[in-house]
């Protein structure tokens, strides 16, 4: 036993450097890291989903100020930034180089206190301006983030002034306003009001952490599909080897076995890239569960593209079915976009591709259960599929 599995393991080396002479498999592995510098310097040009212009008759140099409150809740979907003047706010919204734009007056805090205090003698009549191009569900997210901050700077005054309305004798005691200011910044809520996460509820870390890029969120989509180009690569090959009589020493019975370990060791160098890549950008859940997803995976891609070789036999169709599933394979499965529910026709069409079971399964474990599930039923299947196509064409000789 220990002598055949020292076989099976050399095979494995000696087919791992045959595939790295192999051109297809080559301008794959150069792919990842192309890809990863390429995304890395065009998130250098523009560094948020959304741009936000923001000018402030305030005193530039006060750190407390409202402004600098603002710049600093700047996310990787959410960019604030600071303009000279309030012609410049309105001339980047009207371009479209900010999404919308905010006006803050000099006596932004003057009128804050107007809300809070008895003295209603505070004369502040300028509010903040707000230039909007278009409304949206983005401009109301940002509306709801600038209103959190101004009220933040109040909120303290806002509860305390409430505590002396009620119960003024109790506030005026010794020590009543520390404890209560000490009990305030204990249970105040500093963090951001909006949160991002995927449909599962689970964190989305990477749009969440201010020094990730949104931009690395189509690497895992486009990695799935370059395994897959990888595996469908294997089967040419394979197909390719049965022309010239290259295995026609494996025995019968062993010879499905040997499709499958054929097939999934075309894929493994670009698999591994693809791990190493997914840790590196940040991208992954945790190392055990991206091991295993990618197993998985790996074995599913595997189990697909042999189904598909013994449905399609002819080497020149099976050539012109490859670059159509990877266009699907992007299109339609969530690399870019998620299209599932814009049309029935596109999630049925989705459930062929196994791109598509990867993605969904990384951030939910009912979805990669269903992965296995499908996974288990593919590699059943074509260990079936030969043995009824032998019958088929047994009974076809009988009746001729």
């Amino acid at each position: 036993r220990r002598f055949r599995m020292r076989k099976i393991f050399l095979a494995f080396l000696l087919f791992q450097k045959r595939i790295v002479k192999k051109p297809v498999f080559i301008i794959t592995m150069i792919l990842i890291p192309l890809l990863m510098i390429m995304l890395a310097a065009f998130s250098v040009q523009k560094s948020a989903l959304v741009e936000v212009a923001v000018f402030s008759e305030e005193n530039k140099s006060d750190s407390d100020s409202l402004l600098n409150d603002i710049l600093e809740s700047s996310t990787q979907v959410i960019s604030f930034y600071e303009c000279g003047s309030a012609k410049e706010v309105k001339q980047n919204v009207i371009t479209g180089k900010a999404e919308c734009g905010y006006i803050i007056p000099a006596d932004i805090d003057d009128y804050a206190k107007w809300y809070y205090t008895d003295d209603k003698t505070i004369d502040s009549k300028d509010n903040i301006e707000v230039l909007l191009k278009d409304s949206s569900v983005t401009t109301r997210v940002v509306n709801e983030i600038v209103l959190e901050k101004i009220f933040s700077r109040s909120a303290y005054n806002i509860a305390e002034n409430f505590l002396r309305e009620k119960h003024e004798q109790k506030i005026q005691t010794d020590g009543a306003s520390a404890r209560f200011r000490e009990l305030y910044e204990k249970n105040s809520n500093k963090q951001m009001m909006f949160k991002f996460e995927y449909a599962d509820g689970s964190d989305n870390s990477l749009l969440n952490d201010t020094y990730n890029n949104y931009y690395m969120l189509p690497v895992r989509g486009i990695l799935a599909v370059l395994i897959l180009m990888s595996g469908l690569a294997g089967v040419l090959m394979l197909n390719r080897d049965d022309e010239k009589g290259v295995w026609g020493m494996i025995r019968r019975n062993r010879r499905s076995s040997f499709d499958f370990f054929y097939i999934f060791s075309s894929q493994f160098l670009v698999a591994v890239c693809s791990f190493a890549a997914i840790m590196c950008t940040g991208l992954a859940v945790n190392f055990v569960w991206e091991l295993f997803i990618l197993l998985i995976y790996s074995l599913l891609v595997t189990s697909f593209c042999n189904i598909l070789r013994m449905i399609i036999k002819n080497q020149y169709t099976f050539c012109s079915v490859i670059p159509v599933l990877i266009l699907l394979s992007l299109l339609v499965c969530p690399v870019f976009i998620d299209l599932g529910n814009i049309s029935g026709i596109i999630g049925v069409i989705r459930k062929l591709l196994p791109v598509s079971y990867y993605l969904e399964s990384v951030h939910s474990l009912r979805l990669f259960v269903r992965m296995i599930a499908v996974t288990a039923v593919l590699c059943m299947l074509q260990l079936f599929l030969p043995i009824i196509s032998d019958k088929c064409k047994l009974k076809l000789t009988c009746r001729c």
